[in-house]
């Protein structure tokens, strides 16, 4: 057998609209004549072809199959291609003709399929169905509730109170829990705990200040800190120097100079010294 021909063996059904053919050989633009004994099908019918034994299908064979499907499709026959090798079934996805690839589902099942698609039957009722039906259905009835002692009513105004003082809690001082927080943050971060300053009660009072008590030598600073507090003659400002070593310190001052501005209701100036600037300040 030539690669270059087609032969169409046509196979037994019992059904009269069906037809079955095997397709053998290859599909090319000599097949021209092969395909033309199949334009003659009758119309609405289902024609099978198995792929099984062909070896190629090329472009211009591949022409005239389209062809002869679309002249099937205006006479309304139903196509159904089983047994097609990967290399077809891929040509027939690149050309749009996925449709008429089946998976070897005989021809009497799809005239059976059609006929019943053609001619839709109505629904038939069972009488089992038609019976139940016309029973009634029991009545049921809900059980009856148990008898509740009268509550006396409550004014709206009395269960609206009740209401919010169920849900709401009690409100909180916000401006008092601030303060609060603050004194105990200073507590905590602050490793100096600063005692009331004798000299400031007595210059508000109209008394002289009485000296400062040093407990290290003239000349020497004190390893942990060291404040100076100067009182002008203006009576309008006070002016607070601290030594500091650490930012616990600074913190700790900080609040102490907040504290001081509070209870004596003077704008008391604070300024830190580090290091050299306070040698420089004491030269």
């Amino acid at each position: 057998m030539s690669n270059s021909k087609l032969e169409i063996q046509p196979q037994p059904c019992s059904e009269a609209l069906s037809q079955q053919f095997d397709f053998i050989g290859m599909v090319d633009v000599d097949a021209v004549a092969i395909l033309e004994t199949l334009y003659i099908l009758p119309p609405n019918s289902t024609v099978e072809l198995n792929f099984a034994q062909v070896q190629r299908v090329n472009s211009m064979g591949l022409a005239q199959l389209l062809k002869l499907f679309e002249h099937w499709q205006q006479a309304n026959i139903s196509i159904h291609i089983i047994n097609a090798n990967r290399m077809i079934a891929v040509l027939f996805k690149m050309t749009g003709l996925t449709k008429y690839l089946s998976t070897g589902k005989p021809a009497v099942v799809a005239v059976a399929a059609t006929a019943s698609t053609q001619t839709p039957r109505a629904p038939a009722v069972p009488a089992a169905a038609t019976i139940v039906a016309a029973t009634p259905a029991p009545i049921v009835q809900a059980p009856a509730q148990p008898h509740q002692p009268h509550q006396p009513h409550q004014p709206a105004s009395s269960a609206k109170e009740a209401l919010n003082k169920s849900i709401s809690p009690t409100p909180l001082d916000y401006a008092q829990e601030s303060v609060r927080r603050a004194h105990h943050e200073r507590d905590q971060h602050s490793t100096v705990h600063p005692e009331p300053v004798e000299g400031f009660n007595q210059h508000l009072s109209g008394k002289p200040a009485a000296p400062a008590l040093s407990l290290h030598p003239p000349g020497q600073e004190s390893a942990f800190h060291s404040r100076r507090v100067s009182v002008p003659r203006s009576n309008v400002k006070l002016n607070l120097w601290v030594s500091a070593q650490n930012s616990q310190q600074v913190n700790g001052w900080y609040f102490f100079n907040t504290y001081l501005q509070r209870h004596l209701g003077r704008e008391i100036h604070l300024e830190l010294e580090y290091g050299a600037m306070g040698e420089r300040r004491k030269s």
